[in-house]
């Protein structure tokens, strides 16, 4: 079978809870970066490091709710109701997979810097 055309499926439940994480921390980013942003104009290597991590944040999450948000409205929808299941390609899936692991890793250095950005 050609890769190309692999299916996966995802329960249609954890692709609305990652979509829903995804634009809390869309906003998480962007309060962060209006703070360091409207902050004072000195620049400092912390400052302006902390600003890339917030733009790569707010990068990555817009663009996992535009492929969820995509798949939800382009893709397919299989199984009952109460086990409903999400379908995605194999490109989609891997894109994911890449996004997902680097943002873990984007929060974990921001957790060194001792900022959460789980909202409470």
């Amino acid at each position: 079978m050609d890769d190309e055309k692999l299916l996966f499926s995802v329960p249609l439940e954890s692709a609305y809870e990652l979509l829903d994480e995804c634009k809390k921390q869309l906003l998480v980013a962007e309060d962060y970066l209006y703070i360091l942003l409207e902050g004072e104009a000195s620049s400092n290597l912390t400052k302006e490091y902390m600003i890339s991590l917030f733009c790569e944040m707010y990068c990555s999450n817009f663009r996992i709710c535009d492929e969820i948000e995509s798949t939800l409205q382009d893709g397919e929808i299989v199984g009952s109701e109460e086990r409903s299941q999400l379908v995605f390609m194999k490109d989609t899936i891997s894109f994911l997979e890449r996004a997902l692991t680097g943002r873990y890793y984007l929060n974990d250095e921001l957790n060194r810097y001792s900022i959460s950005t789980s909202l409470h």
